[in-house]
């Protein structure tokens, strides 16, 4: 593969070398519970705009869709269509 180019990412060369080393890495801890993006979704349902939600749940816009994703909500276009 000479030319230079890697099919994993430097992040991802980054993990094989920790593991590798057996160093353990920071485990990133969930921001908001099942019960919080519950609610959440229930607000954005009525109308309120990820980002509103989002600030008042004290997290980012992305960690918002994310839980989003994962609890099968959907989201809206950021148009409004």
């Amino acid at each position: 593969m000479g030319d230079g180019f890697h099919t994993l990412s430097d992040a991802g060369y980054l993990i094989i070398h920790l593991d590798r080393a057996s160093i353990e890495r920071r485990r990133v801890a969930r921001k908001m519970t099942d019960d919080s993006v519950a609610v959440a979704a229930t607000r954005y349902g009525q109308g309120a705009s990820l980002a509103i939600v989002a600030q008042e749940f004290d997290v980012h816009g992305r960690t918002l869709a994310r839980e989003f994703c994962q609890a099968g909500v959907s989201i809206r276009s950021r148009h409004g269509c």
